[in-house]
């Protein structure tokens, strides 16, 4: 079977995401091939891929990946023989040992259906929500994701985030911001919300899955209290997105401290090679104030507003579009 090697390249990159670093179930680490389809399952992520193959078999994710890295030819042929995939170009071969025998637990996700379009913003707002959450296991809560009809929501405890969506799903539901950063999905053209999973219909060949958590989320009442911040209102500089990109580079994982001081701000990051501090004038004579974000995330905010408002140990952040951010301040002396 002759395949385009860049084309096959880019849709099993697709699936990847669906597909387990290590076996953590019996095949969970392999492309399987089934039914003219490339189906991948974690536990967690499911994706599944229109795929006419000539053959069926569970193949080593990242052994295929890796040769359709070594072998650069345009067109490279495919052959299923001898408990192997055998890949062949012009003047290179290889053979990747393959499972025959499928025992991939393709009945565990349920048939998506019920699609409906999807806002063409929703997964930068995912992606957005996702860098509010924490990644500490002990509070489930704080690692995912809500969604409603009306808004989408996350926090970790210190920080709130808020967007209102129009969204095509009967009840809420919470995804793993886990989930949503290693999908890596830019846009897809109509979800679906059913049986414990969100579908997401990336393409007419390439639907995602994501299992969604069984558990209540924070009370609606306690979290628009917390998005209540009344104070004074501060300008943040407008060349503070280009201070941001400047230390990204000695980003922490997913962290930078930023302090209010003196008519200064200053952002620093840091990383186990060293650190980072940059330091702007701002009109601010108050108590020291000091926060953590994500400057991936404040980066993206800060190209709606650059207005922020202090309250009593939080500072908020509203957009023109109802989007709200809140952050525990911490103050100092």
């Amino acid at each position: 079977m002759k395949i385009v090697r860049k084309e096959f390249l880019d849709l099993l990159t697709t699936v990847l995401p669906g597909t387990s670093k290590t076996e953590t179930f019996c095949q969970s680490d392999c492309f399987v091939f089934k039914d003219g389809k490339i189906h991948a399952f974690n536990g967690d992520i499911a994706v599944v891929a229109d795929f006419a193959a000539e053959w069926e078999a569970a193949i080593p994710a990242p052994a295929l990946i890796d040769v359709l890295g070594r072998l650069t030819e345009t067109d490279l042929d495919f052959v299923f023989a001898d408990g192997e995939l055998r890949i062949k170009g012009e003047r290179k071969t290889a053979g990747i040992k393959a499972h025959a025998d499928i025992e991939f637990p393709l009945g565990e996700i349920p048939e998506p259906a019920g699609f409906k379009k999807a806002p063409a913003e929703l997964f930068a707002r995912l992606k957005q929500a996702g860098r509010v959450c924490a990644s500490d296991e002990s509070s489930p809560r704080t690692t995912h994701i809500h969604l409603t009809r009306a808004c989408i929501e996350a926090t970790d405890g210190f920080r709130l985030y808020r967007t209102p969506i129009d969204l095509p799903i009967k009840r809420e539901i919470l995804i793993p911001a886990a989930a949503i950063a290693a999908c890596k999905i830019i846009q897809a053209s109509s979800v679906s919300a059913v049986d414990g999973w969100f579908h997401a219909k990336l393409s007419a060949d390439v639907i995602c899955s994501i299992r969604c958590a069984e558990m209540d989320y924070f009370a609606k009442d306690d979290l628009d209290k917390l998005l209540a911040v009344k104070g004074s209102k501060l300008q943040l500089p407008q060349n503070l997105p280009d201070i941001l990109k400047r230390a990204a580079a000695m980003e922490s994982p997913g962290e930078m401290h930023v302090t209010l001081k003196d008519d200064l701000i200053s952002l620093r990051t840091e990383n186990d090679n060293g650190w980072y501090c940059e330091k702007k004038k701002v009109k601010y004579a108050g108590n020291p104030l000091r926060f953590t974000v994500n400057p991936k995330f404040l980066l993206d905010i800060l190209q709606h507003s650059h207005e922020v408002t202090l309250g009593t140990g939080k500072m908020k952040i509203r957009e023109e579009d109802g989007t709200q951010f809140v952050v525990a301040l911490e103050i100092g002396e």
